[in-house]
């Protein structure tokens, strides 16, 4: 059913339910005396669920004020718009209200495919839409909405209560009270609105404009914080967390669309490069916060949030280098950064190696991530799915390396730092291979070892093009 304007709907459920993206909407401050009226629009994200989501009414101020944060921060787009004291004299709160959520809709970074109504009437919009009595008690999409229209405007009020206590808007948040001064008649017509965040007349793209997030105890913050600091976090997340702007800027060159961006305060107000539009959703933080979120010894002034890129599975005849329980996060990205430089585009992590999108392996790979299609975590029996051969590599026997032509493609196998390569994946190979050592040590490092045998596949290959 599509909207007429301002009509009251029709209460009956879509026969159909298409493709994309769905908004829920609702407004705070209809029936209050002061100040505007206030209209929501969110986009929630199916992947990165929000828990707890009810009517804002039957929520506590502190609850409310909490699931804001986690909804502004997880969300897939957000918009909150106004209709002023002036329009509401004009037109009528219910059609300033239904402007609002008009507002609200086309603030909207993301057009739905659908909207989601609470109440009974619906606003002119140029998508589906329906009205849903008790929507807020029943949609996600329209409770998130409820609360963010609600803390909108008790942040509001509360600074005018600041500002104007003989009027006591605060108690509760808006609703006329008899010691306000002037009475009804007045408690509209206070001094203009100041300026708030996210709010206006045209309303208000919560992703384009950066959400501030300053309590540690923030739902993102924790999540944030795991992903920086626990190294197999993101396999249970979903997600992984790039620090710094050089990975950032080496994922962006891979197509890479980050979901969110994250910036410290003073980077924010004082960027080299402007990176406010290369995420779906900004988030900034301050200085100090960001410090206890990062992993590194000197934190960087931002980082981007991506979606956890899945391998599963293992691609038979590309250039691979497989990792048998290799242990150490430099090692590990040191041979990945290796890959990406000598053309070999996979690679095979054996359980027992170190987690692939680890905080410390990321920043060893130094980017080289993003070009390589990546397992993890597989038993030595997925290596029976390449049908290029397999060589292994040891430091005390096999062919010397200097002394034949490696194949290629092929996949290399790199082992355990003080175990080398296990029976079980010595015994699938084609050949073995030992690096030559005139000086007499026992071994060389394995991200040495590796890049050395990779070199020379790449360079067997170059001559023979």
């Amino acid at each position: 059913m599509r909207s007429r304007k301002y009509s009251r709907a029709e209460q009956v459920p879509l026969v159909w339910d298409g493709p994309g993206l769905v908004a829920g909407v609702d407004e705070a401050g209809r029936g209050p005396l002061a100040g505007p009226v206030v209209a929501a629009a969110v986009i929630l994200d199916d992947l990165n669920p929000v828990r707890g989501l009810a009517d804002s009414k039957k929520l506590s101020p502190r609850r409310r004020e909490a699931l804001y944060d986690e909804i502004m921060a997880k969300a897939l787009c957000c918009s909150i718009a106004e209709a002023s004291v002036a329009e509401i004299d004009t037109l009528n709160i219910l059609q300033a209200t239904l402007l609002a959520m008009q507002r609200a809709v086309q603030g909207l970074r993301l057009k739905p495919a659908k909207v989601l109504v609470d109440g009974n009437r619906l606003p002119r919009l140029d998508v589906l839409a329906e009205a849903i009595v008790k929507g807020d008690d029943k949609v996600p999409a329209i409770s998130a909405a409820s609360i963010l229209a609600k803390v909108h405007r008790d942040r509001w009020c509360a600074r005018y209560d600041e500002q104007f206590p003989q009027v006591r808007v605060c108690r509760p948040q808006g609703l006329r009270h008899g010691g306000a001064s002037g009475g009804p008649a007045r408690a509209r017509c206070m001094p203009g609105a100041p300026p708030l965040v996210f709010a206006g007349r045209g309303g208000a793209d919560m992703s384009a404009a950066p959400v501030l997030i300053t309590s540690r105890d923030n739902p993102f913050i924790k999540s944030l914080r795991r992903l920086a600091q626990d190294s197999v976090a993101y396999r249970k997340q979903g997600q992984v967390w790039l620090e710094g702007d050089h990975l950032c800027r080496a994922a962006l060159e891979r197509g890479l669309k980050p979901a969110t961006a994250v910036f410290s305060e003073s980077f924010w107000s004082h960027p080299s490069v402007d990176w406010s539009s290369v995420a779906i959703k900004n988030i900034v933080i301050p200085d100090r916060l960001f410090a206890e979120v990062s992993g590194l010894e000197s934190p960087a002034p931002m980082g981007f949030l991506i979606e956890l890129p899945l391998g599963h599975t293992v691609q038979p005849d590309v250039p691979t280098v497989v990792l048998d329980r290799v242990q150490d996060a430099g090692n590990v990205g040191s041979i990945l950064r290796s890959a990406g430089a000598f053309g070999f585009r996979q690679v095979v992590a054996l359980k027992g190696t170190a987690a692939l999108w680890s905080p410390k392996v990321l920043r060893a790979g130094m980017g080289a991530h993003f070009g390589l299609h990546l397992i993890e975590g597989v038993e030595a029996g997925a290596l029976d799915a390449l049908s290029v051969p397999l060589v292994v590599t040891s430091s005390h026997q096999g062919e010397f390396l200097h002394e034949r032509t490696p194949p290629f493609p092929c996949a290399w196998v790199m082992g355990h730092e003080g175990q080398g390569v296990c029976a079980e994946v010595a015994a699938k190979a084609a050949c073995s291979v030992r690096i030559a050592q005139p000086g007499g040590e026992e071994s060389l490092n394995v991200a040495a070892a590796a890049a050395i045998c990779l070199h020379a596949s790449a360079a067997a290959w170059a001559s023979r093009r």
